[in-house]
This record gives C-alpha cells, sequence and structure tokens, in this order.
C-alpha cells in the first residue's frame, strides 16, 4: 500500500489495469476452451473468463480503498 501512496503523493493520477483485466479474461477463457473443444454454443462462453475479470477488479477496489 505504500507503494501506491507514494505514487499518488509523487502526482500519479491514472492506473491502467485494463491489460491485467484482459488478460485474466484471456486465461480464463483459455481453460474453458480446452475442456470443452466440441462446444459450439457461443453463450457458454464467456463465463469462465468473467469471473477471472472479477478477481481482479475485486482486488484492485480493495487496494484502491484501503
Amino acid at each position: 500500500m505504500k507503494i501506491l501512496k507514494n505514487a499518488i503523493d509523487a502526482g500519479i493520477a491514472i492506473i491502467h489495469i485494463n491489460t491485467e483485466i484482459r488478460k485474466a479474461f484471456r486465461d480464463g477463457e483459455k481453460r474453458i476452451y480446452g475442456r470443452t473443444s466440441n462446444e459450439i454454443a457461443p453463450y457458454k462462453f464467456g463465463k469462465e473468463g468473467q469471473e477471472e475479470m472479477k478477481k481482479i477488479v475485486k482486488s484492485k477496489m480493495l487496494l484502491y480503498m484501503q
């Protein structure tokens, strides 16, 4: 947390986490594709990636609220 506070004190106003969120989505989707390689229903994809994204967003929110 001290590093984040120091960054803010130094004038950092924006912290980009988009790449980390996108990577979490991709990694989650890669896991589901590996388990269901014959699946063709689009609605069955996305959930695994979304859950991984939620984990990252939740951890960042908790970090920023400290």
